[in-house]
Parts: structure tokens; C-alpha cells; sequence
């Protein structure tokens, strides 16, 4: 009893004893020091007096649960004796003498990183929802020599869709020569040469399959992946290109007036 006690009192994570009315009985150091009480007064204090609001109901249907199947687990947020809040993994078993010995670890580091980590997605989510450019994901996929020979969507953005007239529903899974099969190989080596490299590329392409010029930076963000950002620019380009042939035309013109008058 001895050993096990000083095992306990040494333990890095906060040990609670508790009786069948969910009383401390016993607690040890790095309990104390977690909830910033006095060992004295933790001693008779009721589980629920150290629950912040928030996790009250969670805490006793815990409590609950343990007294009826012998052990329980969860994550709950503590008050401290100073009034700070932190998030605790609370490990609890039934012992013998129908007392309740509970192992509390403050995770409140993990979870301060886990809400900054979903809030961070969540603000990514909206750009990529949100974004006026077109998105994409892609795998390459290799022959056996181990040339690129197609790439597969893994996903895309709601621009993506409205850009090229596909739906993800129908191509997220899918190579682009089962989605569009008149692809040119163009498309398949450059990109695949940015997944096997890990160079960047930008380029403004013509594609037959969509009939629509591109402008494209595409670049790899992990090994054997692609992704790619682009607008269309169909319109300039086909603007540019009638202006190039009005000009040609007119310089013809003009050309051929010159000669006459020489």
C-alpha cells in the first residue's frame, strides 16, 4: 500500500479518489497543483464542484456511467480554484471498496491547437468555397515505364465547376481521359512533369476537350500530387486574336493601296 501510494503521490497526472457519493477522499500532487487547490481543500469536495458549467451535465452522466459499468472516459472542462478553465481527460475505474479512482491529464494545449486547427480549416474551407478562380486537386497516374499517361480529381471548388461545366459529383474519383477523353497529352505530361519534379508551372493553354483557353499556375503539394489554379480567359484570347487579324487584314489593305499609288 505504501509503494502503490508513493506511485501515485509521484505520478504526473492528477489522481482523484473519490466515494460512492462522488466525494474526494484522496487526491495527489499534480491534482493539486492542476486545480491550484490546497490538498485540504479538495479533500470532501463534490466532482461536480470542480465541472465548469459547460460540461456539468457531461461530467455527472460520466459519473453515472462509471458507478453502473466500472469505468469510464471522456474529455471535460475543469474550473480551477482561481477561476481559469481547462480541458481534461478523465480516465475512471470502480474499485473494490465501491470507491472511484479517476486519472485527470490537462489537455488544454491540444485542444487550444485542435479549435485553432478547425477554425483554420474553416476559414480555408470558405476561400476554397468561395473563390472566384477555378481549383483543383489531382493524382498522376504512371505506365509502366513510368511516364505520365493520365491524372485523376481528387477534388474540386464550386469555380472549378461554373470554369469547366463539370460537376464534381461526376468526376471526383475518375482520370480526366475517363472525363473528358479527347484530352490532349499536352495537358497530362506538363502537369505530370510539376507532380514528379515539384516545380511550378504557369501557362496559358488552349483545351480542345473544353473548348476554352486557360490560364493556369499549377504546382505540387505533395509527391505525386498536382494542383492547379485557373481562370478562363477564352474571351481575351479570342479578343486578341480578332484584333491580330483585323490588324493583318488592315495593314494588307494598306499595303496593297500603297503599291497602287507607287
Amino acid at each position: 500500500e505504501a509503494k502503490w501510494r508513493s506511485y501515485i503521490e509521484q505520478s504526473p497526472m492528477g489522481v482523484f479518489l473519490a466515494d460512492e457519493k462522488g466525494r474526494y477522499r484522496e487526491v495527489n500532487h499534480a491534482a493539486c497543483v492542476m486545480t491550484r487547490y490546497a490538498k485540504g481543500d479538495l479533500i470532501g469536495r463534490h466532482i461536480s464542484d470542480l465541472l465548469a458549467p459547460e460540461s456539468a451535465y457531461e461530467g455527472m452522466a460520466h459519473f453515472r456511467q462509471l458507478a453502473e459499468t466500472g469505468a469510464a472516459e471522456g474529455v471535460f472542462r475543469l474550473k480551477r480554484h482561481d477561476g481559469e478553465l481547462i480541458w481534461c481527460l478523465i480516465s475512471a475505474v470502480r474499485l473494490e471498496n465501491n470507491r472511484f479512482l479517476a486519472f485527470c491529464q490537462d489537455i488544454t494545449g491540444q485542444q487550444i491547437m485542435a479549435q485553432d486547427l478547425r477554425e483554420s480549416e474553416k476559414r480555408y474551407r470558405q476561400l476554397f468555397e468561395f473563390m472566384i478562380v477555378g481549383f483543383a486537386l489531382h493524382e498522376v497516374i504512371l505506365d509502366a515505364d513510368g511516364v505520365p499517361c493520365d491524372y485523376r480529381f481528387l477534388a474540386v471548388n464550386p469555380a472549378f465547376e461554373r470554369l469547366t461545366g463539370l460537376k464534381a459529383k461526376d468526376i471526383i474519383g475518375r482520370t480526366v481521359l475517363e472525363a473528358l477523353p479527347g484530352t490532349e497529352p499536352y495537358w497530362i505530361q506538363t502537369y505530370g512533369s510539376v507532380a514528379l519534379t515539384g516545380k511550378p508551372i504557369y501557362f496559358e493553354q488552349f483545351n480542345a476537350a473544353l473548348d476554352k483557353y486557360f490560364e493556369v499556375a499549377a504546382y505540387s503539394p505533395s509527391p505525386m500530387q498536382f494542383a492547379t489554379i485557373f481562370q478562363d480567359i477564352t474571351d481575351r484570347k479570342r479578343a486578341e486574336e480578332s484584333l491580330q487579324s483585323k490588324t493583318a487584314l488592315l495593314e494588307a489593305q494598306v499595303s496593297v493601296t500603297i503599291d497602287g499609288i507607287l
